[in-house]
Parts: structure tokens; C-alpha cells; sequence
């Protein structure tokens, strides 16, 4: 298309008819429109045909494009004499010069309109463009704001665009100002892509950092829980073994927190296999209550087990024990002291569920679905001293429950306690 434009601006005569004037102006178009920086390989490689369009359109020997970024005003690209010289150079448009003219007021400056105007200030021109052409015109984007200027040097006092029909060329000015935003929109696209990526691979690198860090502390948790097990059945007097029975407790919540983290990232990347067996349900529960019995103890909340005595389900009794250990984790943490926890079990046709009833603030209705979120805290306007917030549990609880193929939903309302329930298949098709 540039090859066209030159072909069209040389079989042109100096004194051009109005029809001469349309094939120039739309040829021009055509031209600018038909630079697209992905097939150049840059914006600057555009930005620098689009000059050399301007600098035939309108005969001069040098053309530039100032433009803005985020250092300020520099000229983006040029063509023509001593053009290598310029590009690249900063500018600082303190209102004296021809562009900062042209950005101010918005309006072109012609060559006559330098020899008139007594505060442009003119430099050299005289030397460094023959016959003292200049051209400068503001590049408007939608908003009228001005996007740059286009510079065009060295003219020949002949040309047509000093005739009456000059103004008719500055049409081909919008299609520049519009092919110049889009091109810098582009780069700035390019760029916050450039930044999304970058931000992705740092995530990733944190991500795996720590992945192994969490998966590198279950080893010497287990070994610690292994020993306190032990030393728990040695002779000892009752504060001892008090302490004993507190920090295997502890070491066992963490370790669980651990798992729990790490099954969420096995998940999340689809490489969680559910070992999935028919377990009774119901001693899972008694299980759990077993488990948590020292801390229901200190805050002296009891726990009431409720339904049928046995409901068998098909599931990976690791996992649903996990689901099981977080829910009742949040119960105690958000529980009155001297409250009460129910726990129920149930079946329903081709269903089971079980769910974990406390006697807490309640959460607001607003944030119920947030509390699935990891790290997220829901608690109502009422604060009766709960402790915590939902940590990593409910979200892992979330997507443990939806890889069994179940769902789990909470029933809460400010000041009457949360009901966490669960919902899953009683049997199912092989392991994930």
C-alpha cells in the first residue's frame, strides 16, 4: 500500500485539480489505515510509515511524530534528512516552541504562519529546512485531547498544500490521530499483558515455594506427633500428662492444617485421586468428637451426636474426615463458651449427609458465600467474642465436597448460630 501511495503522489502535477485532491487525501487513508503493528513487528516500525506517508502527502523532506508517554514528550518516530538524529529525542514543551503551539491551541501551524507569528521561536529552521517549509499539526483523539504533534520540514512553497484546498488534506490528520491511538493502546495492551505474565510466573514461583515448604513441614510434624504418643503412655503425674495430651492435640491440628493445604493445591491443579471406601458415617462423627475432646473441654462446649446410628457412604474416608475435622474446627473456634455443637447424620434415597450445628454469632446473609473463599471471615454485627476467622477450611471443604460429586451449604442467621450441612452421593463410580 505504501508502494501505491508513492506511485499515486509522483504521477500527481504540482498544480493539482480538486479531483487530484480527493485521490490524494483518500490514497493517504488508505495507506495509513493499512499499517497495522502486528505485521511490521512494532509500533515504531508503524509509527515510522506512517511518516513517511505524511512526508509525501505533503512534499517535505523530513517528517515527525511527537507523542507522550510516561516520561514526557519525545519524538516517537521521523523520516526524511537527519531523521536518525531526532527519534528518540525528549522535549521539553514549555510553551515557546511550535509544538507546544499546536498542543495548547490545538490548532495547525503553517508556513506563513511562522514568519507571522513573533513569539514562536524558530531556531535554525532557515538552515536545516530548504525554502523554510514547516508544517505542524495537532493529532486529536476522540475526546479532543491531544494524543501528539506531526511535524512536516523542508517543503517546496509550491506544493498544494499551501493552495486554497489545503484544509481539504487535513482529513487525512483524523485517520493518523486515530491510526496513532490505536497504536498506542495496543503497546500499552501489550505492555499490561507483558506485566500479567510476568505477575503470573512470580505466582507460580511463590506458589511452588510454598507448596514445598508446607510439604517439607509434615515430615518432622509427624514425627513429633509419633513421639508425643508415645511419651503419652509413659508414668507420669496428671499436669504432665495434661501437657502432653494439649500438645499432641496442637501437633495433630497442624499437621491436619498441612494436609489440608496441600490436598486444596492437588485439587486446584486436578491431580487429587479419591480412594474411595464404604465407611460408616456415624463413627466418623464419634470420631471426631473424640478428637476434639480437649479443646471442647477447655471451652467447656459440649457435643451432641444425632440420626441414625449407622449411615454407610462410598467416599475417600481420609478426605471426608478432613471435611469433617474443619468443619467442626470453625464450630468450636466460633462457639459461645459453654455452648452447644450438634452434630447429625442422615440418609435420604441415593444421598447421605451430615451436617455441624453451633451456637455462634451467626453470619450476615451478604457474606455466606463468601466465607468459601480461602482466608475469608464472615461474622455478623454481633460479636459475642468468637474467635478466628474460616481460614483455608471452608474453601477446602468446598472443593473436597465437589470432587466427590456433593455440595455443602451453610444455614445462618445473625445471633442464631451457623448449620454447615453436607450432601454426598451414598454411592459412586470408581475414583476420580
Amino acid at each position: 500500500m505504501l508502494a501505491r501511495f508513492k506511485g499515486i503522489v509522483s504521477g500527481l502535477k504540482v498544480e493539482v485539480d480538486e479531483m487530484s485532491f480527493w485521490r490524494l487525501q483518500v490514497a493517504a487513508r488508505d495507506a495509513i489505515l493499512s499499517v497495522d503493528a502486528s505485521s511490521t513487528g512494532s509500533r515504531d516500525v508503524a509509527l515510522k510509515q506512517i511518516c513517511e506517508i505524511v512526508r509525501l502527502l505533503f512534499g517535505g523532506t523530513t517528517s515527525s511524530i511527537i507523542l507522550e508517554d510516561a516520561q514526557g514528550w519525545s519524538v516517537a518516530a521521523a523520516t526524511g534528512e537527519g531523521s536518525e538524529k531526532i527519534v528518540g529525542l525528549k522535549l521539553d514543551l514549555d510553551g515557546s516552541s511550535i509544538s507546544s503551539k499546536v498542543i495548547k491551541n490545538k490548532t495547525p501551524y503553517y508556513f506563513s504562519q511562522i514568519n507571522e507569528e513573533k513569539d514562536i521561536s524558530r531556531g535554525n529552521a532557515p538552515e536545516r529546512y530548504p525554502n523554510n517549509a514547516f508544517c505542524s499539526f495537532p493529532l486529536l483523539g476522540v475526546d479532543n485531547k491531544a494524543l501528539g504533534v506531526v511535524n512536516v520540514a523542508g517543503m517546496d512553497k509550491a506544493h498544494p498544500i499551501f493552495t486554497d484546498e489545503r484544509v481539504s488534506m487535513e482529513g487525512a490528520l483524523e485517520t493518523i490521530a486515530v491510526k496513532v491511538a490505536k497504536l498506542k493502546k495496543n503497546e500499552e495492551l501489550m505492555s499490561a499483558q507483558k506485566d500479567i505474565e510476568t505477575m503470573k510466573e512470580a505466582e507460580t514461583i511463590k506458589e511452588k515455594l510454598l507448596y514445598m515448604t508446607i510439604h517439607d513441614l509434615k515430615n518432622p510434624l509427624t514425627l513429633i506427633n509419633a513421639n508425643l504418643a508415645h511419651l503419652e503412655k509413659a508414668e507420669m503425674d496428671e499436669m504432665s500428662k495434661e501437657i502432653v495430651l494439649l500438645s499432641k492435640f496442637g501437633g495433630e491440628r497442624i499437621l491436619d492444617m498441612v494436609k489440608t493445604i496441600l490436598d486444596s493445591y492437588k485439587i486446584e491443579a486436578g491431580k487429587m485421586t479419591l480412594n474411595k471406601t464404604r465407611f460408616n458415617l456415624v463413627a466418623n462423627a464419634r470420631k471426631i468428637a473424640q478428637e476434639f475432646n480437649i479443646a471442647l473441654l477447655s471451652d467447656s462446649i459440649s457435643v451432641q451426636i444425632e440420626g441414625a446410628k449407622e449411615v454407610f457412604v462410598e467416599a475417600d474416608e481420609i478426605i471426608v474426615h478432613r471435611i469433617f475435622a474443619n468443619l467442626m474446627d470453625n464450630a468450636i473456634r466460633f462457639s459461645p463458651l459453654g455452648g452447644k455443637i450438634i452434630i447429625q447424620v442422615g440418609q435420604d434415597g441415593a444421598s447421605v449427609s451430615f451436617s455441624i450445628k453451633d451456637e455462634g454469632d451467626g453470619i450476615d446473609p451478604a457474606s455466606q458465600e463468601e466465607i468459601f473463599d480461602a482466608f475469608e471471615s464472615a461474622r455478623s454485627s454481633l460479636d459475642s467474642g468468637s474467635r478466628g476467622n474460616y481460614g483455608l477450611g471452608l474453601s477446602f471443604c468446598k472443593m473436597a465436597v465437589k470432587e466427590h460429586g456433593g455440595e455443602i451449604k451453610v444455614d445462618s442467621k445473625p445471633g442464631a448460630g451457623s448449620k454447615f450441612t453436607v450432601t454426598l452421593p451414598r454411592e459412586q463410580d470408581g475414583a476420580n
